[in-house]
Protein backbone atom coordinates (compact mmCIF):
# COMPACT_ATOMS: atom_id res chain seq x y z
CA UNK A 1 0.00 0.00 0.00
CA UNK A 2 2.87 2.41 0.71
CA UNK A 3 4.24 1.99 -2.85
CA UNK A 4 1.05 3.42 -4.43
CA UNK A 5 1.82 6.96 -3.34
CA UNK A 6 5.17 7.27 -5.18
CA UNK A 7 3.69 5.60 -8.30
CA UNK A 8 0.76 8.05 -8.31
CA UNK A 9 3.11 11.03 -7.89
CA UNK A 10 5.30 9.87 -10.78
CA UNK A 11 2.22 9.43 -12.98
CA UNK A 12 0.92 12.91 -12.15
CA UNK A 13 4.34 14.44 -12.79
CA UNK A 14 4.60 12.68 -16.16
CA UNK A 15 1.17 13.94 -17.15
CA UNK A 16 2.16 17.45 -16.06
CA UNK A 17 5.27 17.36 -18.27
CA UNK A 18 3.23 16.13 -21.24
CA UNK A 19 0.71 18.93 -20.66
CA UNK A 20 3.44 21.62 -20.45
CA UNK A 21 5.09 20.29 -23.60
CA UNK A 22 1.77 20.41 -25.46
CA UNK A 23 1.18 24.00 -24.35
CA UNK A 24 4.65 25.01 -25.56
CA UNK A 25 4.03 23.39 -28.95
CA UNK A 26 0.67 25.15 -29.33
CA UNK A 27 2.16 28.53 -28.36
CA UNK A 28 5.08 28.08 -30.75
CA UNK A 29 2.79 27.21 -33.65
CA UNK A 30 0.61 30.24 -32.89
CA UNK A 31 3.62 32.58 -32.80
CA UNK A 32 4.94 31.24 -36.10
CA UNK A 33 1.51 31.67 -37.68
CA UNK A 34 1.21 35.29 -36.55
CA UNK A 35 4.74 36.11 -37.76
CA UNK A 36 3.95 34.58 -41.12
CA UNK A 37 0.74 36.55 -41.51
CA UNK A 38 2.51 39.80 -40.59
CA UNK A 39 5.25 39.10 -43.15
CA UNK A 40 2.68 38.37 -45.86
CA UNK A 41 0.73 41.55 -45.05
CA UNK A 42 3.92 43.65 -45.10
CA UNK A 43 4.99 42.20 -48.42
CA UNK A 44 1.54 42.82 -49.86
CA UNK A 45 1.52 46.43 -48.63
CA UNK A 46 4.99 47.05 -50.05
CA UNK A 47 3.92 45.53 -53.35
CA UNK A 48 0.79 47.72 -53.51
CA UNK A 49 2.75 50.85 -52.60
CA UNK A 50 5.29 50.15 -55.33
CA UNK A 51 2.80 49.31 -58.05
CA UNK A 52 2.34 52.79 -59.46
CA UNK A 53 4.45 55.42 -57.65
CA UNK A 54 4.32 58.99 -58.90
CA UNK A 55 7.01 61.65 -59.06
CA UNK A 56 6.20 65.37 -58.98
CA UNK A 57 9.01 67.71 -60.05
CA UNK A 58 8.32 71.26 -58.90
CA UNK A 59 9.13 74.23 -61.14
CA UNK A 60 11.07 77.20 -59.81
CA UNK A 61 8.52 79.55 -61.41
CA UNK A 62 4.96 79.25 -62.70
CA UNK A 63 2.40 81.54 -64.31
CA UNK A 64 -1.19 81.07 -63.17
CA UNK A 65 -4.29 83.08 -64.06
CA UNK A 66 -7.21 83.92 -61.86
CA UNK A 67 -8.67 81.11 -59.79
CA UNK A 68 -7.10 78.18 -57.97
CA UNK A 69 -3.53 76.91 -58.29
CA UNK A 70 -3.48 73.21 -59.19
CA UNK A 71 -0.55 70.82 -58.89
CA UNK A 72 -0.22 70.38 -62.67
CA UNK A 73 0.39 74.13 -63.03
CA UNK A 74 3.45 74.21 -60.77
CA UNK A 75 5.13 70.87 -61.49
CA UNK A 76 5.67 67.97 -63.88
CA UNK A 77 3.88 64.74 -62.90
CA UNK A 78 5.29 61.35 -63.88
CA UNK A 79 2.86 58.46 -63.26
CA UNK A 80 0.25 56.34 -64.96
CA UNK A 81 -2.31 58.23 -67.05
CA UNK A 82 -5.10 57.70 -64.53
CA UNK A 83 -2.88 58.72 -61.60
CA UNK A 84 -1.73 61.86 -63.44
CA UNK A 85 -5.35 62.96 -63.86
CA UNK A 86 -5.96 62.56 -60.12
CA UNK A 87 -2.81 64.41 -59.05
CA UNK A 88 -3.22 67.19 -61.61
CA UNK A 89 -6.43 68.33 -59.92
CA UNK A 90 -4.95 68.60 -56.41
CA UNK A 91 -5.62 72.17 -55.26
CA UNK A 92 -2.64 74.02 -53.80
CA UNK A 93 -4.32 77.34 -53.00
CA UNK A 94 -5.74 80.54 -54.49
CA UNK A 95 -3.86 82.35 -57.25
CA UNK A 96 -2.31 85.72 -56.32
CA UNK A 97 -3.94 88.91 -57.49
CA UNK A 98 -3.23 90.15 -61.02
CA UNK A 99 0.25 91.61 -61.33
CA UNK A 100 1.45 90.04 -58.10
CA UNK A 101 3.33 86.90 -57.15
CA UNK A 102 3.46 84.39 -54.29
CA UNK A 103 6.16 81.96 -53.21
CA UNK A 104 4.94 78.50 -52.21
CA UNK A 105 7.45 76.22 -50.48
CA UNK A 106 7.72 72.50 -51.16
CA UNK A 107 6.62 71.62 -47.63
CA UNK A 108 3.27 73.31 -48.18
CA UNK A 109 2.85 71.49 -51.51
CA UNK A 110 3.59 68.19 -49.76
CA UNK A 111 0.98 69.01 -47.12
CA UNK A 112 -1.67 69.72 -49.80
CA UNK A 113 -0.84 66.45 -51.60
CA UNK A 114 -1.16 64.50 -48.35
CA UNK A 115 -4.40 66.36 -47.59
CA UNK A 116 -5.76 65.04 -50.90
CA UNK A 117 -5.04 61.47 -49.75
CA UNK A 118 -1.65 60.74 -51.35
CA UNK A 119 1.11 59.83 -48.87
CA UNK A 120 4.88 59.94 -49.20
CA UNK A 121 4.96 56.23 -50.11
CA UNK A 122 2.84 56.97 -53.18
CA UNK A 123 4.03 60.40 -54.36
CA UNK A 124 7.67 61.50 -54.42
CA UNK A 125 8.28 65.27 -54.47
CA UNK A 126 11.44 66.57 -56.16
CA UNK A 127 12.63 69.65 -58.00
CA UNK A 128 12.72 73.21 -56.66
CA UNK A 129 12.46 73.90 -52.94
CA UNK A 130 9.84 76.57 -53.62
CA UNK A 131 7.73 77.82 -56.52
CA UNK A 132 7.24 81.50 -57.36
CA UNK A 133 3.70 81.74 -58.74
CA UNK A 134 2.96 84.86 -60.80
CA UNK A 135 -0.41 86.16 -61.98
CA UNK A 136 0.26 88.21 -65.14
CA UNK A 137 -1.23 91.69 -65.20
CA UNK A 138 -3.80 92.31 -67.98
CA UNK A 139 -2.31 93.78 -71.14
CA UNK A 140 -2.95 97.46 -71.79
CA UNK A 141 -3.88 98.74 -75.25
CA UNK A 142 -1.65 101.72 -76.02
CA UNK A 143 -2.39 104.43 -78.60
CA UNK A 144 0.26 104.46 -81.33
CA UNK A 145 2.65 107.44 -81.08
CA UNK A 146 1.44 110.53 -83.01
CA UNK A 147 -2.09 109.23 -83.43
CA UNK A 148 -4.87 111.58 -82.31
CA UNK A 149 -8.53 111.10 -81.81
CA UNK A 150 -10.50 111.74 -85.02
CA UNK A 151 -14.16 112.38 -85.70
CA UNK A 152 -14.66 108.63 -86.01
CA UNK A 153 -13.26 108.07 -82.55
CA UNK A 154 -16.09 108.10 -80.00
CA UNK A 155 -15.70 110.69 -77.28
CA UNK A 156 -17.34 110.08 -73.92
CA UNK A 157 -19.57 112.87 -72.67
CA UNK A 158 -20.09 113.81 -69.04
CA UNK A 159 -23.32 111.79 -68.90
CA UNK A 160 -21.53 108.74 -70.31
CA UNK A 161 -18.69 108.90 -67.80
CA UNK A 162 -21.18 109.18 -64.96
CA UNK A 163 -22.55 105.73 -65.84
CA UNK A 164 -19.15 104.05 -65.87
CA UNK A 165 -18.42 101.67 -63.00
CA UNK A 166 -15.81 102.87 -60.52
CA UNK A 167 -12.42 101.21 -60.69
CA UNK A 168 -11.85 98.27 -58.36
CA UNK A 169 -10.04 99.25 -55.16
CA UNK A 170 -6.40 98.19 -54.89
CA UNK A 171 -5.68 95.01 -52.91
CA UNK A 172 -5.32 95.46 -49.17
CA UNK A 173 -1.69 94.68 -48.33
CA UNK A 174 -0.64 93.69 -44.82
CA UNK A 175 2.91 94.56 -43.81
CA UNK A 176 5.54 92.11 -42.66
CA UNK A 177 5.63 91.66 -38.87
CA UNK A 178 1.92 92.37 -38.42
CA UNK A 179 0.17 90.37 -35.70
CA UNK A 180 -2.47 87.92 -36.94
CA UNK A 181 -4.81 85.39 -35.42
CA UNK A 182 -3.95 81.96 -36.82
CA UNK A 183 -6.83 79.50 -37.17
CA UNK A 184 -5.77 75.93 -37.98
CA UNK A 185 -8.47 73.67 -39.48
CA UNK A 186 -7.85 69.91 -39.45
CA UNK A 187 -10.93 67.86 -40.22
CA UNK A 188 -13.44 68.74 -37.53
CA UNK A 189 -10.78 70.17 -35.20
CA UNK A 190 -10.12 73.91 -34.96
CA UNK A 191 -7.12 75.40 -33.12
CA UNK A 192 -6.57 79.14 -32.69
CA UNK A 193 -3.30 80.87 -31.81
CA UNK A 194 -1.39 84.06 -32.59
CA UNK A 195 1.59 84.82 -34.80
CA UNK A 196 3.40 87.35 -36.97
CA UNK A 197 3.58 87.60 -40.76
CA UNK A 198 7.02 86.80 -42.16
CA UNK A 199 6.40 88.54 -45.50
CA UNK A 200 4.19 91.27 -46.89
CA UNK A 201 0.96 89.77 -48.26
CA UNK A 202 -2.36 90.89 -49.68
CA UNK A 203 -5.72 89.81 -48.33
CA UNK A 204 -6.94 86.73 -50.20
CA UNK A 205 -3.43 85.46 -50.96
CA UNK A 206 -1.21 82.81 -49.38
CA UNK A 207 0.90 84.11 -46.51
CA UNK A 208 3.50 82.69 -44.13
CA UNK A 209 3.50 83.42 -40.41
CA UNK A 210 5.46 82.37 -37.35
CA UNK A 211 3.54 81.05 -34.33
CA UNK A 212 4.50 83.07 -31.25
CA UNK A 213 4.31 80.21 -28.75
CA UNK A 214 6.26 77.59 -30.75
CA UNK A 215 8.18 79.70 -33.36
CA UNK A 216 6.85 77.27 -35.99
CA UNK A 217 6.21 78.53 -39.53
CA UNK A 218 2.76 77.98 -41.02
CA UNK A 219 1.31 78.84 -44.43
CA UNK A 220 -2.31 79.72 -45.09
CA UNK A 221 -4.72 82.15 -46.72
CA UNK A 222 -4.89 85.69 -45.35
CA UNK A 223 -8.68 86.05 -45.06
CA UNK A 224 -8.48 89.53 -43.49
CA UNK A 225 -5.73 91.88 -42.28
CA UNK A 226 -5.85 90.13 -38.89
CA UNK A 227 -6.76 86.51 -39.75
CA UNK A 228 -4.74 83.68 -41.29
CA UNK A 229 -6.58 80.45 -42.16
CA UNK A 230 -4.44 77.29 -42.27
CA UNK A 231 -5.88 73.99 -43.56
CA UNK A 232 -4.16 70.70 -42.69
Amino acid sequence: MMSLIPDTARTDYARYRVFIHAIRVIVGVAVLTVVGLVAIASASASSDAGMAPATVTLHAEASVGQGTICLAQIGDIEASEEFIEQLAEVEIGPSPLAGREREINAGYVRMRIARAGFGRDVVSLTGAGSVVVRHPAPARVATPPGQRATAATPVLSTSDTATLKPAAPPPLVVKRGSNVKITVLSGGLTVTTTGQLLDEAAVGELATARVKTTSRKVCGVLSSPRDLMVSL
